[in-house]
């Protein structure tokens, strides 16, 4: 895979949003996106590493899975400036960073619902959308 993949929650409306977000912002030129539930994902992360992958979003590059802060992170470094800047999450400490997840986290379906399936789809990704 030549670009990073973003797995995302095809449940969680707030990850809809946020990937939304990442495409109006110009991601989909630097990453690929796949929902968690998707053929992608089983096609590149093994089912013995994906069972002990914490409920997150993920970031897999080169491979290597990223979670949690250190997704948003890497992510971040993906992407063009200004967005870049946002990767600085990754000079605190992990624990404070996911502390942080963690908490916006449990709030997800509070704050944007949850979805029968993905929604993302309808949204113009184009190539950038596996499945």
């Amino acid at each position: 895979m030549d670009r990073p993949v973003v797995f995302f929650d095809n449940t969680c409306g707030f990850c809809h949003r946020s990937v939304r977000l990442l495409l109006r912002i110009g991601a989909a030129r630097h990453v690929y996106f796949a929902p968690r539930l998707g053929a992608t994902f089983q096609e590149l992360i093994s089912s013995e590493v994906a069972s002990r992958l914490p409920d997150s979003l993920l970031f897999f590059h080169q491979g290597k899975i990223y979670s949690k802060s250190r997704a948003i992170a890497a992510i971040c470094k993906s992407l063009p400036w200004p967005w870049k800047f946002g990767a600085f999450i990754s000079y605190f400490p992990v624990s404070w960073g996911d502390f942080l997840y963690d908490q916006v986290a449990r709030r997800r379906y509070a704050l944007s619902g949850k979805s029968a399936g993905c929604e993302v789809a309808w949204y113009k990704i184009g190539p950038a959308l596996l499945p």
